[in-house]
């Protein structure tokens, strides 16, 4: 099984490429903005490397949000592309998940607050707990809320990872979290991980949608009467 794996949704972009048992390359960039203009020749790199042509890949897989929206489109593009010209099924995952899975791989055994910042001080959140093997388990569904709700959840000993964890440690006062890793995103090598570990379920399913928690700040504005 080849799975290439990528994220565009937050603060970083990152690809890498699953092969048989394990991720055999894997690109890891912080980035704000450019994704759409780094992610081809990004991707181009990680199969080069890991000695793979997009015509022996087996699926591709995606963050499907919460997350920027510009950056979520990117990445959907992309991979409805790759499905398109390759006949390949897209595997989408949250980016709470990926930050789970990825905080869960540093800190064994710990719960897991995924905290994005969705500005405003709100947060896109859900909790993890530690399942048996090498992922977070649910333990609620993903919701956008204020950062003062969220650490109202926080139980002792969790580790708050994401780009929204610091809003919420903020309002933590005596119940802090375990463990506090702000500078965490969504990592390709916990994506293609993940991917991987869900055997053939996905072949045969429609193509993922985007994940969005709440609205857009921006909304269209109503057309004028005509005068």
């Amino acid at each position: 099984m080849r799975i290439l794996a990528f994220d565009t949704a937050c603060g970083a972009l990152s690809a890498a490429l699953w092969a048989e048992d394990s991720v055999r390359f894997a690109v890891f960039q912080r980035r704000r903005r450019g994704h759409a203009e780094a992610l081809m020749p990004l991707l181009e790199r990680v199969l080069d490397a890991a000695g793979t042509t997009p015509a022996q890949l087996d699926a591709v897989a995606v963050t499907l949000g919460p997350g920027t929206f510009t950056g979520l489109r990117i990445g959907l593009a992309a991979a409805r592309g790759f499905r398109v010209a390759l006949g390949i099924p897209v595997i989408g995952l949250s980016t709470l998940e990926a930050l789970a899975a990825g905080a869960a791989r540093r800190w064994p055994d710990r719960p897991v607050l995924a905290a994005i910042d969705a500005r405003r001080d709100q947060v896109y959140v859900q909790y993890f707990r530690r399942a048996d093997g090498p992922f977070a388990e649910a333990w609620t569904a993903p919701a956008a809320m204020p950062a003062a709700a969220a650490a109202a959840m926080l139980v002792p000993g969790t580790a708050l990872a994401g780009s929204g964890a610091a809003l919420v440690a903020a309002h933590c006062g005596a119940t802090q979290p375990g463990v506090l890793a702000a500078d965490m995103e969504p990592d390709a090598r916990d994506i293609a991980r993940i991917a991987a570990s869900r055997g053939s379920a996905w072949r045969g399913a429609p193509p993922p949608a985007p994940i969005y928690l709440r609205q857009a700040d921006a909304t269209p504005a109503r057309p004028r009467p005509d005068r």
